[in-house]
C-alpha cells in the first residue's frame, strides 16, 4: 500500500497525541477488569465527537455503532455504503474487493473520507461514528480534518469472525474458512488493516458474547 500515506498518518497521530497530552503509550486495550482511570474515554467533553471504528469483517463494527446510539443521537457513516454511492454517481459500482481497490485508485484513495467529512460538516449531530474505512489515506484525511477524532480497532479471532459470518449468511461465496481468510487478505491490501494495531488509540477485543462485548464498550 501507499508508504507515504502511512508515514504521514503515523506522524499526524504522534502530533495529536502530544498535543492533547496523552501518555506516550496510547495504544490501550479496553478490558472489563480495567479501572476507569486506565481508560481513554470514548466520549470526551466537546461539542462534536468523531469515532472511527476499524476492523476486519464480522469483528463487531456495526454492533459497535448500534450500541453507541444509546448515548445520544448518532450519525453512522459506513464506508462501503458511501463507496457505493460514489460509484453510482460515477456510473460504476464496485461489487468486489478487487473492483473497489481499482475504483479507489481512480477516484482517489481518500474519496470516501472526503464524502463522509461533507456529511459531518453539514450536520450538527454531536456523535459521529465512521465504520469500515480501509485505506490509510482515508484515516489521514479525517484525522487532519477532525483532530479530535479517535481511531478504535475492533478485533476478534478469525475463527470466531468466520462463525459469525456463517450465522449471518450474508455472502455464500465465503462458505469455508480458507475462502474467508483469503477475503481477509484482500481487505488488508487496502492498507488500514495492515497497520491497525499500530495506529489505534483504543482497542476492543470482541471474542466473547454479545453482552460481554457491550460491557467492554460501556466501561
Amino acid at each position: 500500500f501507499r508508504a507515504k500515506a502511512l508515514t504521514e498518518l503515523l506522524r499526524t497521530l504522534e502530533h495529536f497525541n502530544a498535543a492533547i497530552n496523552l501518555r506516550p503509550n496510547f495504544y490501550i486495550t479496553r478490558k472489563s477488569t480495567n479501572s476507569d482511570q486506565d481508560q481513554l474515554s470514548l466520549l470526551p467533553e466537546q461539542s462534536r465527537t468523531i469515532i472511527i471504528a476499524v476492523g476486519a469483517r464480522c469483528s463487531g463494527k456495526t454492533t459497535f455503532s448500534d450500541f453507541m446510539a444509546k448515548y445520544e443521537t448518532v450519525r453512522v457513516s459506513e464506508a462501503s455504503t458511501v463507496l457505493r454511492g460514489i460509484g453510482e454517481e460515477q456510473g460504476i459500482v464496485p461489487t468486489s474487493s478487487e473492483e473497489a481497490l481499482d475504483f479507489l485508485s481512480e477516484v482517489g484513495w481518500d474519496a470516501v473520507a472526503r464524502k463522509i467529512a461533507d456529511y459531518i460538516d453539514k450536520d450538527d449531530c454531536p456523535l459521529n461514528v465512521v465504520t469500515g474505512l480501509r485505506t490509510p489515506e482515508e484515516l489521514l484525511f479525517l484525522k487532519r480534518k477532525f483532530p479530535q477524532s479517535r481511531i478504535i480497532l475492533i478485533d476478534a479471532d478469525p475463527r470466531i469472525r468466520f462463525e459469525r459470518h456463517i450465522l449471518r449468511a450474508r455472502d455464500s461465496s465465503l462458505a469455508t474458512m480458507s475462502a474467508f481468510a483469503e477475503e481477509d487478505e484482500k481487505q488488508r491490501k487496502f492498507g488500514t488493516l495492515r497497520i491497525a494495531n499500530d495506529i489505534a488509540e483504543i482497542k476492543i477485543h470482541n471474542d466473547g458474547t454479545l453482552d460481554q462485548y457491550r460491557d467492554k464498550i460501556d466501561e
